[in-house]
């Protein structure tokens, strides 16, 4: 059988190794446990050695590891180079490798419980070299496909917001470009769409006769809607004239080509296997100098420490005291999860914290990052008091700096929710820093199937939006909103308030918002001006993405790219 070439192959090999003498401790180890070894320790071994016998060695042990490990989720597409690399260098055991990868393929794909995930994996699976010969990959993704797609074919017909259509539309146009057959629901999710439009707008109810427009005020949601319709292909002549009758109503649409490569470009960037290089292993003969910042909750008291590690010098420490229960300290591992994370992906032309560690101490968790002195609130303070403006180019590039942040957590599934100049801190040389993730929502533990979700109300009054404001104000503890726009809208006060230096705590508002837009007025750069006033209008469905924001920046390519 194919499966035992390979496998025979593998001892072959490992028979050869051995003949060297002289390996060293971890190829010891791995020649003498190899299967038994797990992924992690196996990858680690080969990315620490140059020897393309011993690489090889252990891309065949990776193969047969994963079989035994799998399902992986995700964390499978990190070894698609392994298997490319083993397929192209040993071609007398190229069908078998593929007999047997293609069935580890397979499972991962049945596995999969996230319909963004299986996204992804069916993405990325076309990066192997030899994807045309795993002949079982089409059906299986085919199958889960259709599964996904039925599961939440309600968002197309009695949609609860806009959003949700958009998003089936979104995920719809992956499955395409993904190169899986989904036309055999193209014609039923399109009909679908075209009638919750015609619907909420009461299109056939208009009397041409008399010039009327649509009878509703769903026409900006409509035309965003129909924006990613058109950015489907459709080949039913059909479905596309009554594409144009709802048009000839609405208005003509741009298709919504632009925002899907910003999306997939934006994907592209996050490494699937997040490391922190950060990452300490010790904290012994760390000293505590002195306390930044005090705060106490109903379940703890937080502390953040100015203190002086051996080999870092001077960093931060955050120590959440449990006041009441100590298993209360695992309500933090969010945090943690998003600390490490951004840590792995801090570099320069974003605003990530550096992310040492962490331990628990009894009913005390300490949280290890990078210091800095000035927060972003006092340095528009210190700004004001000397009459001093922020130079043109350098706010240019702190805005770009951090709507590219801001993007590339939305891609992890980050959402902050209390962003303020209270919560970025600024460095020496003047380079901006996010911090303080404790009401963080996670899109893993949120509703995924919709842009829009029922959150609890959180953040600091006066830099939320106006819709979770209004939320608020009429004394509810939930509100169902899209987490995303709310965070530009307060990201774009926040920017404000660095341009105009001075407090904009009332203008978050609703019936506040005619005197905001007044208040962008007031700036004088035109780029800035159109920037502002897509983060702050009032209605969250006009306001930009972050990673289109970006793009109403000139020159914003020389700071991101």
């Amino acid at each position: 059988m194919a499966e035992v070439d390979f496998l025979s192959s593998t001892w072959e090999l490992k028979e050869k190794i051995q003949k060297k003498g002289n390996l060293g401790p971890n190829i010891s180890l791995l020649i003498e446990k190899n299967f038994d070894l797990p992924l992690s320790q196996i990858a680690a071994i080969s990315q620490n050695t140059t020897d393309q016998e011993i690489i090889y060695f252990c891309c065949c042990l990776i193969i047969h590891r994963i079989r035994e490990e799998s399902p992986l989720g995700l964390q499978i597409i990190s070894y698609f180079p392994c298997f490319n690399y083993l397929c192209d260098s040993n071609p007398p055991y190229r069908q078998s490798l593929i007999s047997s990868f293609s069935s580890i393929l397979v499972r991962e794909i049945h596995e999969i419980a996230s319909f963004d995930d299986f996204l992804t994996l069916a993405e990325s699976i076309n990066s192997i070299t030899s994807v045309s010969e795993f002949a079982s990959i089409p059906a299986a993704l085919f199958i889960n496909s259709m599964k996904f797609l039925w599961e939440n074919i309600n968002t197309t017909i009695s949609p609860e917001s806009s959003d949700a259509a958009i998003l089936f539309l979104k995920r719809f146009k992956r499955a395409q470009d993904a190169r899986i057959e989904v036309s055999s629901m193209l014609d039923v999710v399109i009909n679908n769409i075209c009638k919750y439009i015609e619907n909420a707008n009461d299109l056939e109810g208009i009397q041409e006769s008399l010039g009327q427009g649509p009878a509703n005020k769903n026409i900006e949601q409509a035309k965003k809607i129909i924006s990613c319709v058109k950015a489907i292909k459709i080949d039913n002549e059909e479905v596309k004239k009554r594409i144009e009758a709802i048009e000839n109503y609405i208005g003509k649409c741009i298709p919504e080509e632009e925002d899907f490569e910003d999306e997939k470009s934006y994907r592209a960037r996050i490494p699937l296997d997040l490391h922190n290089p950060h990452q300490l292993k010790s904290f012994i003969n760390m000293q505590f100098k002195e306390v930044i910042f005090g705060n106490q909750t109903e379940r703890f008291n937080v502390t953040v420490w100015k203190a002086e590690h051996p080999q870092l010098g001077i960093i931060a420490v955050k120590e959440y005291t449990a006041r009441v229960d100590a298993n209360d300290l695992n309500k933090c591992l969010s945090e943690i999860d998003i600390l490490e994370k951004l840590s792995g992906l801090a570099g320069q032309n974003n605003c990530f914290l550096k992310f040492y560690g962490n331990w628990v101490n009894a009913n005390k968790l300490y949280i290890v990052m990078e210091y800095h002195e000035h927060n972003l609130m006092s340095v528009i303070t210190h700004y004001k008091t000397n009459n001093v403006k922020i130079p043109e180019e350098t706010l240019k590039i702190l805005t770009i700096k951090l709507l590219h942040s801001f993007a590339l957590m939305e891609c992890i599934g980050i959402y902050h929710r209390d962003i303020k100049p209270h919560n970025i801190l600024v460095t020496s040389s003047f380079d901006l820093k996010i911090i303080d993730f404790s009401i963080a929502e996670v899109k893993s533990v949120i509703d995924t199937t919709l842009i829009t979700s029922s959150i609890m109300i959180q953040g600091s009054k006066g830099y939320m939006s106006p819709e979770l404001q209004a939320a608020l104000d009429a004394g509810n503890k939930t509100a169902h909103i899209n987490i995303a726009k709310a965070d530009v809208f307060s990201l774009g006060l926040t920017l404000l308030q660095i341009i105009l230096m001075e407090d904009l705590a009332i203008y978050n508002k609703a019936e506040n918002n005619q005197a905001l837009m007044q208040k962008i007025e007031l700036v004088e750069t035109a780029w800035v001006k159109n920037v502002l006033k897509k983060m702050l209008c009032l209605d969250y469905h006009k306001r930009l993405s972050f990673r289109r924001l970006i793009k109403e920046i000139p020159g914003f390519e020389t700071v991101v790219n």
